[in-house]
């Protein structure tokens, strides 16, 4: 999402309403009907002023514009939109601004899809038992880093095995019976999809919307009620469902515009103001593929004679009671299939 250009949702938001509005007539006669219905009122304002507002709305190209952009010369008439102040808002703010974790595919270097994303370089095991499935890695290899359920791949073949089991810290098994040539193969990460973590924060903003029309300020009023109107009707799918929420309006007097003084200009402003979330990539991380722990139970008697006697070096105890002595050498990962 990053920082949000408001302005071009807004502007994209009218363009869309004042097209549904040309093409479901019965909204656009809704907009106007409201002196119409009114008993006292229709007389005077009844529909014969409905049907003048809406031929001259579907007859009108009004173009809207955004302020300080290249290319969009107000012509009246016109809607404009110009930035009004901003802030950061308080009461939504969290500590450190903690935000979001999002699937980031990592790229390879290069950018080629032929490198692989690698757990452990490249290496050509010391043996490979087909019948077992047991693979020792060489001297100066160890399973740190290593978990099961990521994949050994031979870079002969290119074939990729699953890792079923981690014994000790330089052997680990595949399925057994497999035919390969492992040499200097290499073991890949259960997946290249990383965490990417995003801060947030969340900005009040506020915009000026201008109605502008010549020479009659009474088509400046019809102008300011589609505008209105249509803020009201499609905020939800057109503000709200990108971003822009909590949005409030308000509105300025009739008057006429001074900027444009060889011209009868005539215009009215909305004010939109709305939060509008804020984010921003903090770092990328790989994923959690394997935890490895053990459980010391506090305040209890010494272990019962022969609660280690089916551990070794290979599949070491899960577990310890206060007291227990662990030798240095037996304080190792554990694995969940011990």
């Amino acid at each position: 999402m990053s920082i949000i250009a408001t302005d071009i949702l807004i502007k994209s938001m009218l363009e869309a309403a004042l097209n549904d509005l040309r093409a479901n007539s019965y909204v656009l006669e809704d907009v106007f009907s409201g002196l119409a219905a009114d008993p006292m009122s229709a007389p005077e304002h009844g529909w014969k002023e409905v049907e003048k507002a809406i031929k001259w709305f579907n007859e009108t190209n009004i173009p809207v514009v955004l302020q300080h952009r290249i290319g969009d010369t107000p012509k009246i008439p016109c809607i404009s939109i110009a930035y009004e102040p901003s802030s950061e808002l308080e009461n939504r703010a969290s500590l450190a601004d903690d935000g979001l974790i999002e699937d980031y595919p990592i790229d390879r270097p290069n950018g080629s899809t032929n490198i692989p994303i690698k757990v452990k370089d490249n290496f050509t095991p010391d043996t490979y038992d087909k019948t077992t499935g047991q693979i020792t890695m060489p001297k100066g290899v160890t399973t740190e880093s290593m978990a099961p359920g990521q994949f050994f791949v031979s870079s002969v073949s290119g074939k990729a095995y699953e890792i079923k089991l981690l014994k000790g810290d330089n052997k680990f098994f595949i399925k057994a019976g497999v035919v390969d040539d492992f040499t200097d193969s290499y073991v890949a990460p259960k997946t290249n999809i990383w965490n990417l973590h995003r801060e947030l924060t969340f900005l009040q903003e506020s915009y000026s919307i201008g109605c502008h029309t010549t020479s009659d300020p009474g088509t400046t009023i019809w102008l300011w009620q589609i505008v209105f109107y249509s803020f009201l009707r499609y905020k939800e799918a057109y503000l709200e469902s990108r971003c822009f929420e909590l949005s409030n309006l308000r509105s300025s007097e009739l008057m006429r515009n001074t900027e444009f003084p060889a011209e009868n200009v005539f215009s009215k402003y909305i004010t939109i103001s709305g939060q509008v979330q804020a984010d921003w990539i903090k770092f990328i991380a790989p994923r959690f593929e394997h935890i490895e722990t053990t459980i010391s139970i506090a305040d209890g008697p010494l272990a019962p004679p022969g609660t280690y006697d089916d551990e070794s070096e290979d599949c070491p105890p899960t577990w310890s009671m206060p007291g227990d002595f662990v030798d240095e050498e037996f304080e190792i990962e554990v694995e969940d299939e011990c």
